[in-house]
């Protein structure tokens, strides 16, 4: 029996609510329904298989003024992995200057992310 799966889509402004129908024995995706463009599809897919996400968040510095800088991935992680890299980004302490953009810790837990600066702090 074929189970039903609701998503929506934040592709672009639409919000297109879109249903896959998945078979239960083999988890393939049998029919997608809902989507107004080629790329409500694809994204459909890709949240259902292997669901994605920035992780943005705030780091500790050395500063008395800002303690805290807020930060971002470069890409997206698995939504799975979120948990644990918030785990390792809460043990990151920066040291100013930092610029926005820069790069504040390299390939987190080896899945070659990075995590740069969302502001200034000097």
């Amino acid at each position: 029996m074929p189970k039903k799966v609701n998503v929506i889509c934040t592709n672009c402004p639409m919000g297109c609510g879109i249903t896959l129908t998945v078979d239960e024995k083999s988890d393939e995706v049998i029919n997608i329904e809902g989507n107004k463009c080629k790329q409500g599809k694809e994204y459909a897919l890709a949240e259902y298989k292997n669901p994605v996400r920035v992780l943005t968040a705030t780091v500790r510095t050395n500063s008395l003024e800002n303690p805290l800088l807020p930060v971002r991935t470069d890409k997206p992680v698995p939504r799975d992995k979120m948990k644990e890299m918030m785990y390792v980004v809460a043990r990151v302490n920066v040291k100013k200057p930092v610029q926005l953009g820069q790069v504040v810790e390299q390939n987190i837990m080896g899945m070659d992310v990075n995590l740069i600066a969302t502001e200034n702090l000097t």
